[in-house]
């Protein structure tokens, strides 16, 4: 499998791997709230051009997500991630407990019986988990 940079904006980059249909996300250090939402937006907009259902999330560099990014992310990226089919998401925990308990606090919001979400302490982990998973 090789994962392929699809774009780099402030705070994140987007990889891509075609062979398994797996995006990546990985958040780079500090996010602004507009870099958080700007960055989560791209994310979303590329599910649902994509069709995808495998995804992963990668906080581990990732230093917080502010209260109001993740109201937002519930009310706004949470439904559009569903609607567009989303259904595994493996994430990559964030070495700050902060941010931690935001992401925790957005992807309890995923309904179970159409998403299952687990949590892994590097990539390689996630990937093999996801890799390892059906639809």
């Amino acid at each position: 499998m090789v994962m392929e940079v699809y774009a780099s904006l402030p705070g994140a980059e987007y990889l891509y791997d075609k062979d398994t249909d797996i995006a990546l996300l990985v958040f780079l250090n500090y996010n602004t709230s507009e870099d958080f939402r700007r960055n989560t937006e791209f994310l979303v907009k590329s599910i649902e051009e994509r069709h995808l259902s495998k995804l992963i999330i990668d906080t581990e560099s990732l230093k917080i997500i502010g209260k109001e990014d993740q109201i937002w992310s519930n009310t706004e990226m949470v439904p559009r991630m569903l609607n567009a089919g989303v259904r595994l998401m493996a994430i990559v925990n964030s070495l700050y407990y902060f941010t931690r308990l935001g992401a925790a606090s957005i992807l309890e919001t995923f309904d179970k019986e159409r998403t299952a979400i687990e949590y892994f302490n590097n990539r390689d982990d996630a990937l093999s988990w996801l890799k390892s998973r059906t639809v």
